[in-house]
């Protein structure tokens, strides 16, 4: 019988590289919107698309390398640099 703590780890991994899927099909998204702009004129939706996308592909990214570094234990505690 694996413990809670095995499947918050699987839990936990398995959202992070959900997150990772996602900034990875959103920069793909905000590539093409790119390809679009340029071979297009600039219309207004591909305009607002573009920061959109990557915008999106950013967090997403943030987001899963955090859950993942928090899963693996690789998280810096906050108070690292306090001298006492």
């Amino acid at each position: 019988m694996p413990s809670s703590r095995d499947t918050a780890r699987v839990v936990g991994s398995l959202l992070g590289y959900v997150f990772l899927l996602l900034a990875m099909v959103a920069a793909l998204c905000g590539g093409f919107v790119l390809v679009l702009l340029v071979a297009n004129a600039a219309i207004p939706g591909l305009v607002v698309g573009l920061p959109l996308f990557f915008g999106v592909a950013s967090f997403c990214l943030f987001v899963g390398v955090t859950i993942r570094k928090a899963v693996a234990g690789t998280v810096l505690p906050f108070g690292v640099d306090t001298d006492e």
